[in-house]
Formats: C-alpha cells, structure tokens, sequence
C-alpha cells in the first residue's frame, strides 16, 4: 500500500442531483494525489467545491464521474466549526472516538491523556466546552481526531473561527504532530499564505465550475518566514491565479 499514494482522485466530476437532472457541475475533471506522510493544501475561491471535494474523498458523497483511490488505514477530520460535544467534558470528547471502537478504559485513559498533553489541555480535562476558549475548543478537536491514530487526517477551514496569534498557535502545534506522527494531510484554507506555511504542495482550484488551476510545490525550508521573499511571490502567484 506504501507503494501506492494516499490517495488519487481521477477525472472526478461531481453535480448535485436535481429533478431536471440539469443541475451545472460543482467539479470538473479533477485529478491529483496525495502520498503518504505528504501535506498538501486546498485553496481557492469560495464556492469552487473545495468541501464537496473533500465530501468526495470520504465517501460522504459520491461522484457523478471519476473515481477516487484511497489507499490509507483509517481517516480522521478537525471541522471548520468548533464540533466539540457541549454535555461531554474535554476528556469524554476526546475518548468519544475509541468507545464506539470498543476500547478498553484502561487503554482509552492512557491515549486520551497522551492527547490531551499534546495539544496543551492536560489542565483543562474536566472542563465542559463552554468553559474554554474558541482556540482550546479547536484543540479538543484535533485531539479526538488524533487519538483514533488516523493515517489520513483531514482539515477543514479549522483556523478560520480562531483569532490569528491563537492561529497561529495551534498551526505551529499542528506541524509539530504531523512531524511527529507522519501521517498524510488534507488541508481545505481560503487562506493562502496560511497554505504556504503548512503545505508541501497546493492544490489552486478554479470556480463555475470547481476545476484544478495548478498544482504549486512548496520548497520552502521549515519554519518559514512569512516575511521572506520568496514567501511573497509564492503568495503573489497563487493570489494571482485565483483572481484571473
């Protein structure tokens, strides 16, 4: 399977159905792939189907043409929205995932904590959603993701509610897991110097209808500095190709 990429979606087409059956597509022909242990990033203009693709690539939907080859383990995704479970506490959100796996307690403790630690609420266990900060609830999220031990995580937008410092807090928390854990991401942003931060590679879309512009690689070293120049003209070339 390592030989294979995490995932390749091939000439995918999608339209939603409507009575008339006349519906305009959403996507068109759109194919790429991602390998293991690779980051790349979706970005585009609102409305190009940057979430009915992902929709796609986690069989919540299906092609109306195409296919989609997934070649990973086991899948897991950090939502645009704080999608935390407000009656559960920070602890039973993140042990959500491995009870409906059947887990033992013993086992599920010792990963929930592990979790927990990581993303920085060893303090917060007890806690109930609403007594936690927008960017501590967004970490909630990414440790449930990461305690089902995905090799496929995918995000969606999950930045955009967050105030840039605690942004970029958690971005740099992110970058630190993904180096760690080496799983593959898939990351949907609307934005870009965001992507070029994260990415090993960007996928630019196109809308009306949502189609693959261009596919950038990032070889910037890491950390980068936003304020470099070569920084600028990757975020001057994508800019430019989402406008035209």
């Amino acid at each position: 399977m390592q030989n294979k990429p995490a995932i390749a979606v091939e000439g995918v087409s999608f339209r939603f159905a409507d009575e008339t059956k006349r519906a305009p597509l959403t996507l068109k022909d759109i194919s790429f792939s991602v390998a293991h242990s690779e980051f790349v990033s979706i970005v585009g203009p609102s409305g190009c189907g940057k979430s009915t693709l992902l929709r796609l690539i986690l069989d919540l939907q299906k092609p109306t043409s195409g296919s989609v080859e997934k070649n990973f383990t086991k899948s897991a995704m950090v939502f645009q929205g704080v999608a935390t479970f407000p009656w559960l506490t920070v602890y039973e959100n993140v042990a959500f995932g491995l009870r409906m796996q059947g887990m033992r307690d013993d086992t599920i403790a010792s990963i929930v904590r592990e979790k927990i630690n990581e993303v920085g609420l060893r303090q917060n266990e007890g806690k109930h959603p609403r007594e936690l900060s927008g960017g501590m609830r967004q970490r909630v999220g990414v440790a449930r993701a990461l305690a089902v031990s995905p090799d496929f995580l995918v995000m969606d937008e999950p930045f955009s509610s967050l105030d840039s410092i605690t942004a970029t807090a958690l971005k740099n928390d992110i970058l630190a897991l993904w180096e760690k854990y080496r799983m593959t991401v898939l990351l949907v942003s609307h934005l870009i110097s965001e992507a070029i931060e994260l990415s090993d590679r960007i996928i630019v879309m196109g809308k009306h209808p949502g189609m693959i512009k261009k596919v950038i690689p990032i070889e910037l070293p890491r950390p980068r500095n936003p304020r470099s120049s070569e920084f600028f003209k990757l975020l001057d070339e994508i800019t430019a190709l989402i406008d035209a």
